[in-house]
């Protein structure tokens, strides 16, 4: 069993609030006999939900939202709330459209209305073990520095690493871009596939090539965003193009590594 949430509501699952769904979209193309047990008006039920995957998706044709992203992840804290069931994300990787598509009957998505009407079905198929094998992995931060920063950012990544939070560190991720063609695999994390990016701000940072291209690629999604992205950290005053000295920033002279990763862990709410 799985969940399958699709929105019309361009930004509906870019973000890291509350998502809902309104309850009269509940349970539609369902019609398996484990999606018939589930009633929303019993909060026991509803935790049933919340033990399998979910996949969320945007109608097709939708205009300005990532509509090409179908998001992976499991649900939590649904509820309901009035006549919405309101619940949050917490997403694990991405696949693209088209492996959603080629998959779509295996995952009993048959009827072509589906793709195209906001609801929230759950369906009685698993998610297909070779579909899983395209995962893209998401991040809950992906960090961009110079690299003689490297020691103090690893020490922040390792807290957080240990508290669970998923962490893109370059020298982490050796085995993962192996072989890729590194612009394009970091334009992709840093543009789509962190929740926040934490930019390590210096004079050598804004010397180097590679943090151009991060930073760039950051900044384009900051400008798609209604909520911050880019979470500044400074190390000196150095002024970067298309960061403004009005941001919050977290000034790291006073800072150590700890301290740092207890403000990503609140900012996460964790």
């Amino acid at each position: 069993m799985f969940n399958l949430l699709f929105s019309g509501s361009k930004n509906a699952w870019d973000t890291d609030q509350l998502m809902r769904m309104d309850l009269s979209r509940f349970k539609e193309f369902s019609p398996g006999a484990e999606a018939q047990q589930i009633d929303a008006k019993n909060a026991n039920s509803l935790k049933e939900l919340e033990l399998v995957p979910a996949l969320l998706l945007y109608e097709e044709g939708l205009h300005d939202a990532p509509a090409d992203d179908v998001r992976y992840g499991k649900l939590h804290g649904i509820r309901l709330e009035n006549r919405d069931l309101v619940f949050r994300f917490n997403e694990e990787g991405r696949f693209s459209r088209a492996v959603f598509k080629e998959f779509a009957a295996r995952l009993g998505v048959t009827e072509r209305l589906e793709h195209n009407r906001t609801h929230w079905a759950i369906k009685d198929a698993s998610i297909p073990r070779d579909m899983m094998t395209h995962l893209a992995k998401t991040y809950d931060v992906a960090f961009s520095f110079a690299g003689v920063n490297r020691a103090y950012v690893k020490e922040v990544a390792d807290v957080l690493r240990a508290r669970g939070v998923r962490v893109f560190l370059d020298s982490m991720e050796q085995v993962a871009l192996w072989g890729t063609h590194l612009g394009e695999s970091l334009a992709e994390i840093y543009d789509r596939r962190a929740l926040f990016c934490v930019m390590f701000i210096s004079r050598e940072y804004a010397e180097r090539e590679w943090t151009t291209h991060e930073r760039r690629s950051a900044l384009d999604r900051q400008l798609r965003e209604r909520r911050p992205y880019i979470l500044p950290c400074r190390f000196d005053d150095t002024q970067l193009a298309g960061i403004s000295p009005s941001i919050g920033y977290v000034s790291l002279k006073q800072i150590e590594p700890l301290g740092l990763a207890n403000l990503i862990l609140e900012k996460l709410g964790m």
